[in-house]
């Protein structure tokens, strides 16, 4: 939470319980909350004998069963001395300082000796006439008041009252007052509320040391630390506590001081100090920073930094984390030197940093961080910036301008935001991009080798200005983000590719291009890369890719170690193309219609390709025998048998390693023997007339495996796919190797066109979608499209006058594209990822295209 949220959040919060407290206050307290109302009986009470107690029940005092609990209220009366004998707890604490008056009969105390006494409700100094005979009907009748005892409280050594539990005010104004003597014997005074809980102190009080342990303590008063001796007394804020103070003054009205004009002990500070006065002074004989401690100035306007006004005091000029938040400027100590030590930071949240003027401003180069987090664009000055800092966080959703030369030594964090001007950012030999929602409008400066590291992001990450052009200067390329990353331009990487959380989405223009020297992660189903991926090299490589969130890596091992390859591998969850072109070793073998990998390559690098699967039902592998499972490869316009040199594993999972091959443009499983079924292999799905002129689709299958039914599905007047008829397979018990035809007669109606499409269902309810078909009444023709540069290119043949051309999306939407000259684009750079299919007016037959946009 920055400064500006806790100061609102607070504020609101006091003025909530102010209300509370002026609707439900008066001068009688009588029941506690969930609780009861005990007070002392004796002079000398100690806490855990019966006999010192009475409670009231509403109606009358009366004997205690039991002592007061963390439910309770106690009341010490006039004169009474309660000893604290063990470790105790109550509700709210009210101590008397007299009967008639405030200053009249004796004060009450609380010796604590050395144990604790924690505090859940509030401490409250009273004076009132009090009833103490037994049996008593008379209830408490007491009044409020500042002038409390001398001495309410005191200790031996580590005696002290702890404050804890939730969100209240711990000191009421008019309830205490800062009036005890300072002394060695006055109680500790520690804070240990719930986290993220905040205790309120709205009167003056004073103790002999403080400890905030946990929680959020606020206060609109001074510290004041007093054991009787200037220069002692501590005041400890420990790391997972919050101090706020209102307080503004000058040397005798601080935010920490011993009584008057006179400096307290040592401050210690590991949690957040957050100042909201004018001009905070510090009264204290030496502040000792831990590295985790945050001084943040967080006032709404200007405000000056902490300064000490009297001999002695301790002159806070170092900071390891320094806040200046909300607005304004925040002026350092006239003629000082300011410092953020080694490991620290500067936080911008709103306020502008402001230097004497014969002060200096210094960072440690090697490891300092500057975070700009404000709520309004910021524009960064070269007084803040120092030219020193190594780290740079970027947390402001509305960005960050900067306008003149600075490097980042280690690294350059964009949580949130454009980072504008880029073009004046060096980063450093071996710095660190990291990257979560923010971004780079223009290209940095890399001065050498820099690691990119993809963070969790809301939305999918798209690259940008942070890989500058076409260079090997990326040495490391981090993905965790389970939204994952898309390339909007090519990579180089030279150094290693981490593949922890999400997928890695590529493009014939948006690389990711591994150098001979690069390595990567094998991948996994939660994080590969889903598109191309090219590498060079003279080793083994293990390819990490996959599609969607089905993990598929391939290996290549070269056959000649001594000579480098150019190797580009593409993995598609899809049937391969030409599946029916098989090569003599193939005849009666069959192709996986599930998954295929696309090799490219300038030259031929023979070499052995490694295939793993993961699930042997989905990719319909059972037998592992030489001739039943074999890599299998496309080339020169066939499928052929690429060989079994090597198989592991079972027909669950697996590898298979190919005979050395050379010029394969697609690789996948094979089956010279038919053995394994590699799923329902759809050989088409067409519109044939028969010889009376009669339309019917027609689909034909080289194998099925457990193949249940076919839906014959057809685009309704929503324009998605419902279905309209079931096919039975022909094959026995849905499993066959063999060649089975189908024939449906489609109805038509009074429709001149409609589209169609298969469903095939196993029946283990798992299924997959044919292609499309239009049926038109007048017949098929052929027509002629490509893609080229991420569109559609139609060529109409010149009889035609105009052509509509029908896009269905992979959900099965229709878009139509009315085509007139000869020769046009249409673009599909701004298309899902998926497979489309073209299907065309005037009786033309349609086409499958596949679209990669990531």
């Amino acid at each position: 939470m920055s400064a500006i949220t806790t100061y609102l959040s607070l504020k609101k919060h006091l003025i909530f319980l102010i209300i509370l407290y002026l609707f439900f206050g008066g001068s009688v307290r009588c029941r506690a909350q969930n609780g009861k109302v005990y007070r002392t009986l004796k002079d000398s009470s100690v806490f855990s004998d019966l006999n010192c107690w009475q409670f009231w029940d509403d109606s009358i005092w009366r004997k205690v069963i039991r002592t007061p609990g963390l439910q309770d209220d106690v009341y010490i009366q006039s004169g009474h001395i309660l000893f604290i004998d063990s470790e105790l707890s109550v509700k709210n604490i009210f101590i008397s300082s007299g009967t008639v008056s405030a200053t009249s009969g004796k004060d009450a105390q609380i010796d604590l000796v050395n144990n604790t006494f924690n505090c859940y409700g509030k401490l409250s100094c009273y004076f009132g006439e009090v009833d103490t005979i037994t049996n008593s009907k008379n209830p408490l009748d007491i009044n409020f008041t500042t002038l409390t005892p001398s001495l309410p409280l005191i200790k031996k050594d580590t005696g002290s009252l702890k404050f804890r539990g939730s969100t209240r005010v711990l000191f009421e104004a008019g309830e205490w007052g800062a009036g005890a003597k300072g002394s060695q014997d006055l109680f500790n005074l520690e804070f240990d509320l719930n986290s993220g809980d905040t205790g309120f102190i709205l009167g003056s009080v004073k103790a002999a040391n403080w400890i905030v342990h946990k929680g959020i303590l606020y206060t609109d008063q001074r510290v004041a630390i007093d054991n009787g001796n200037s220069g002692e007394g501590d005041f400890i804020l420990e790391k997972d506590a919050v101090f706020i103070s209102l307080k503004s003054g000058n040397a005798s009205s601080s935010v920490i001081s011993r009584t008057g004009s006179s400096i307290c002990g040592k401050v210690f500070l590991k949690g957040r100090m957050v100042l909201l006065g004018l001009s905070p002074y510090i009264q204290a004989k030496q502040i000792f920073l831990d590295k985790s401690s945050s001084i943040e100035y967080s006032r709404q306007g200007n405000q000056n930094f902490i300064n000490a006004g009297i001999t002695g005091a301790y002159l806070l000029t170092d900071y390891y984390n320094l806040v200046l938040g909300n607005s304004g400027n925040k002026n350092t100590v006239n003629n000082q030197n300011l410092k953020i030590l080694e490991k620290g930071s500067l936080h911008l949240t709103g306020g502008k940093l402001v230097l004497d003027n014969t002060g200096t401003f210094e960072v440690s180069p090697d490891s300092t961080t500057i975070v700009f987090s404000d709520t309004i664009h910021q524009i960064a000055d070269s007084i803040s910036w120092d030219t020193g800092f190594a780290n740079v966080i970027l947390d402001n959703v509305n960005g960050l301008s900067l306008n003149f030369k600075r490097s980042v030594k280690n690294c350059l964090h964009l949580r949130n935001g454009t980072f504008q001007g880029g073009k004046y950012l060096g980063i450093c030999n071996n710095a660190i991009i990291h990257i979560e929602n923010g971004s780079l409008q223009s290209a940095p400066d890399f001065k050498g080798l820099v690691d990119l590291h993809y963070l969790n992001a809301m939305n999918t990450t798209l690259t940008g200005a942070e890989i500058p052009g076409r260079t090997n200067s990326i040495h490391t390329f981090s993905i965790n983000n389970s939204k994952g990353v898309k390339l909007r331009d090519s990579c180089f990487v030279s150094g290693n590719l981490i593949l922890k959380n999400g997928i890695l989405f590529t493009s014939d223009s948006g690389l990711i291009v591994l150098s001979s020297s690069a390595k990567s992660d094998s991948g996994h189903d939660l994080s590969h890369i889903c598109g191309p991926v090219i590498k060079t090299g003279s080793n083994k490589f293990l390819f990490p890719v996959g599609s969607g969130n089905w993990w598929a890596g391939t290996e290549y091992q070269p056959r000649d170690t001594s000579k480098s390859y150019t190797m580009k591998v593409t993995y598609r969850d899809s049937a391969p193309e030409h599946r029916d072109s098989l090569s003599g070793s193939m005849s009666g073998g069959l192709i996986s219609n599930r998954e295929f990998w696309k090799i490219e390559r300038e030259i031929s690098y023979p070499g052995k390709f490694g295939l793993f699967w993961k699930d042997g039902a989905r990719s319909g592998i059972s037998s592992l025998g030489k001739n039943d499972l074999i890599v299998a490869c496309y080339d020169s316009g066939f499928w052929k048998n690429g060989g079994n040199n090597f198989v592991s594993g079972s027909a669950t999972n697996g590898f298979i390693l190919s005979e050395t091959l050379n010029n394969a443009e697609l690789i996948s499983f094979g089956s010279p023997s038919a053995k394994n079924a590699l799923p329902v292999q759809l050989k088409n799905f067409k519109v044939v007339k028969d010889v009376s002129g009669e339309l019917f689709l027609e689909w034909s299958t080289f194998s099925e495996l457990n193949c249940k039914h076919f839906e014959i599905q057809k685009v309704n007047e929503k324009e998605s796919f419902e279905t309209v008829d079931s096919v039975c397979s022909k094959a026995v018990n849905g499993t066959g190797t063999n060649q089975l035809v189908y024939r449906y007669k489609p109805d038509l109606g009074k429709q001149k066109i409609a589209f169609y499409r298969l469903k095939q269902v196993d029946f283990n309810g798992s299924y997959s979608f044919s292609e499309p078909v239009k049926v038109k009444q007048n017949g098929i023709q052929e027509f002629k499209w490509f893609l080229s540069e991420g569109s559609l290119n139609f060529e109409k043949p010149l009889n035609m006058n105009s052509l509509t051309v029908y896009l269905i999306d992979p959900n099965g939407r229709l878009t139509e594209i009315y085509i007139r000259g000869e020769q046009e684009k249409f673009p599909m750079n701004e298309y899902q990822t998926g497979a489309y299919y073209l299907w065309y007016s005037n009786g033309f037959l349609g086409k499958l295209l596949w679209i990669n946009n990531n």
